[in-house]
């Protein structure tokens, strides 16, 4: 999916992990792991420091709780010129919950929210 400036978002992996609760708020839980790579075949650099990441699931798009762990890895920083950069994100969804999911990248103010929607499947499944 095309974000700014001609960036390309998507999702590499996702996995099912046992959630991490490490800050205050945080509920441990069976959760979705999933790692977004951002490829910047641009001649400027793409920033990232304003990116925000929500997950919804169900029919009723129920908002999923953002654990800071297993294995979580922010972005590091700005996209540079043709090169590519990765993060790690943890959310909080029960298995029987994941028939539905939609994961929200909102870029910035002036440019549209990506969205990627479909299954997580169930465990055994």
């Amino acid at each position: 999916m095309t974000i700014a400036q001609g960036a390309k978002l998507r999702i590499s992996a996702i996995e099912t992990v046992q959630g991490e609760a490490r800050l205050p708020g945080e509920v441990a839980g069976p959760s979705l792991r999933f790692q977004v790579m951002i490829d910047n075949p641009t001649n400027v650099e793409i920033p990232t420091s304003n990116m925000l990441v929500n997950v919804e699931y169900g029919s009723e798009s129920k908002p999923a709780d953002q654990l800071s762990g297993p294995g979580v890895v922010g972005f590091s920083g700005p996209v540079a010129p043709r090169s590519s950069t990765s993060a790690v994100f943890v959310f909080n969804v029960a298995p029987a919950e994941r028939d539905r999911i939609r994961i929200l990248f909102d870029y910035g103010v002036t440019d549209p929210i990506a969205v990627f929607e479909g299954s997580a499947g169930k465990p055994g499944a």
